[in-house]
């Protein structure tokens, strides 16, 4: 076998073990999106969102101007080791509801030996192992109803 033929071997066992890698984290934040789903008794169910028919849970991205886009998990970008991604959690009500219809937060996802890493970039860099994620829907939960309390008008 020729130098090359090792070096390409090596890549191609490298190239497969990333793209397992990534394909392991796409697979997780279906995963969280269905576990947030289940944890909120919510499944699949889809509600009208702004004229927009939509999961109430759903995985996307933030765009530049702060609102949620809806994208295949598939698509999300690669940042380093890890995937950036947005969960959306909406209401059926017009976009200038009060408060907001969407409850939108971005996080990233990346795996090492203990496990999966999520965090919310901006709380502190606060961060969750899992497979099981239960606390970090606690987190969101306990954000989101803290939000809908503070746009409260008195």
């Amino acid at each position: 076998m020729s130098r090359y033929e090792d070096l390409h071997r090596v890549y191609n066992e490298v190239k497969e073990s990333n793209d397992e890698y990534w394909r392991d984290l796409r697979r997780m934040i279906d995963s969280i999106r269905s576990d947030f789903s289940n944890y909120l008794d919510v499944g699949n169910d889809v509600i009208n969102v702004a004229g927009v028919t939509r999961p109430i849970v759903a995985i996307g991205v933030s765009a530049e101007d702060g609102a949620f886009k809806n994208w295949a998990t598939n698509s999300l970008p690669k940042q380093d080791s890890s995937i950036a991604f947005a969960l959306c959690l909406s209401f059926p009500h017009a976009a200038d509801a009060e408060p907001k219809p969407e409850f939108v937060y971005d996080l990233m996802i990346k795996k090492d030996v203990q496990g999966y890493w999520v965090i919310i970039p901006g709380w502190q860099d606060e961060s969750f192992c899992g497979p099981a994620f239960t606390k970090l829907f606690d987190r969101l939960i306990s954000l989101t109803g803290a939000t809908i309390e503070n746009a409260r008008r008195l």
